[in-house]
């Protein structure tokens, strides 16, 4: 979670529905688009070859705010952003591509080698 999205949970300036949908597709007022609003949906990545991932794996999901937020999605991801497609044919960036978008701190969290694809995320209450 970005330092901004876990400040504003915290804070109780954001209040999140949790949905009892299995797909994000099934939540009302879905659409294919790139937007979110930190209450139905959120901007997130998921992260690959991170060293400190939890389980071993090398694998994190990140959840951002879409608001004025420096780790969220950058103007290009944004634009780019077609979820629905299948993940082989869309842009995985790497640290570096998240530097040059102004995300520096994806380097440091992540470390160098990371890289990721950008998601959009909804709360819900799992079995």
């Amino acid at each position: 979670m970005s330092d901004k999205l876990r400040a504003d949970l915290s804070s109780g300036k954001l209040q999140p529905v949790v949905y009892d949908k299995d797909r994000m597709s099934k939540i009302p007022n879905y659409t294919k688009s790139s937007a979110a609003d930190d209450m139905n949906i959120f901007y997130g990545r998921e992260v690959r070859k991170v060293p400190n991932a939890n389980g071993g794996m090398g694998f994190v999901l990140q959840l951002t705010s879409a608001k004025d937020d420096p780790e969220s999605w950058s103007s290009a991801e944004i634009s780019e952003y077609n979820g629905w497609a299948h993940d082989s044919g869309r842009k995985w960036r790497k640290a570096k591509d998240h530097d040059e978008e102004g995300n520096t701190s994806y380097k440091v969290k992540f470390g160098p080698n990371a890289f990721g694809l950008q998601h959009r995320f909804y709360w819900r209450i799992d079995n």
